[in-house]
């Protein structure tokens, strides 16, 4: 079968990146227009890429860390732990006989701006701590079907596929 690399939206309104589920490898491209719809979101935390993204192979929801990729169907263990204050977030995923897998993020602005913002609320920590958001997705049922009745795993950051 062969893999086809998927469009996933980025930290920003005017990022993306064209991501290789085969290889676990992202190239951001920043986008001088709006944005249409994309198979998921990712980010690069420290050396390795974070996606969450509905396949084009076969529609299911994938949880990828680098080349390492989990379905998203809640069969499969995943945590989050806030460290130091919540100056250190880290994301867990639980693995068959070996280690769990860990993923770790400084998110030191989060942790200022929520000691010093009074109006800073969930919606401003997920869009500030991806590695939470990924563990709310893959805990949630209500939010992994949003995503897979939203998310278009042929589409393209500028818009539907011709």
């Amino acid at each position: 079968m062969m893999h086809q690399p998927v469009w996933l939206s980025g930290d920003r309104w005017n990022v993306a990146y064209i991501f290789d589920p085969e290889t676990g490898s992202a190239h951001r491209r920043v986008l001088r227009e709006g944005f249409g719809k994309t198979a998921g979101m990712g980010r690069r935390i420290g050396r390795v890429f974070v996606a969450v993204y509905v396949s084009p192979d076969d529609g299911a929801l994938y949880l990828q860390v680098a080349d390492e990729k989990y379905p998203l169907d809640g069969s499969r263990l995943i945590g989050h732990e806030k460290r130091l204050g919540g100056l250190l977030s880290e994301l867990m995923i639980a693995r068959d006989g070996r280690p769990p897998r860990r993923v770790k993020q400084w998110t030191v602005a989060r942790a200022i701006l929520q000691s010093v913002d009074p109006a800073y609320d969930p919606l401003d920590e997920d869009m500030d701590d991806f590695l939470a958001e990924v563990a709310d997705i893959a805990t949630s049922p209500q939010r992994r079907e949003w995503i897979l009745s939203t998310a278009d795993p042929f589409g393209r950051p500028w818009g539907p596929a011709v």
